[in-house]
């Protein structure tokens, strides 16, 4: 039961991270743009 939660977790904190940096990517993008046009 324990382990499941680990596995749990860990995909979890996976998923997050991705989301996060996807985020910042796209962040850093939008900013880059932004600053380039303007």
């Amino acid at each position: 039961m324990v382990l499941v939660l680990v596995i749990l977790g860990l995909i979890f904190m996976h998923f997050v991270f991705k989301f996060v940096k996807t985020c910042a990517l796209f962040l850093l993008l939008w900013h880059g743009a932004f600053k380039v046009y303007y």
